[in-house]
């Protein structure tokens, strides 16, 4: 089955967008390292630092959309991948 250039090009732009996705769900196994680093009891100097539960439900809140958006980039999978990208 040949693929046309347009798709072809929609097929290499869904899967960099898959990839970038996959990236930052990478990322954040970073982040969950570092906050596991914070401590809490430190607050000098008279700023306000979050908790690390704080930071956690941040996370949370992130990978959550993240998750959000992946599964409706799979839901539109079809479209995306047959349609040329507006750049």
């Amino acid at each position: 089955m040949a693929i046309g250039f347009g798709n072809q090009r929609a097929v290499q732009r869904y899967a960099a967008f898959v990839g970038a996705m996959d990236m930052l769900g990478e990322a954040f196994r970073t982040v969950d390292r570092v906050i596991d680093r914070v401590d809490d009891s430190v607050g000098e100097g008279g700023y306000t630092l979050p908790t690390q539960d704080e930071l956690r439900a941040l996370r949370t809140t992130a990978f959550d959309a993240l998750d959000a958006l992946r599964a409706k980039g799979k839901k539109h999978e079809a479209d995306l991948v047959s349609r040329p990208w507006a750049v």
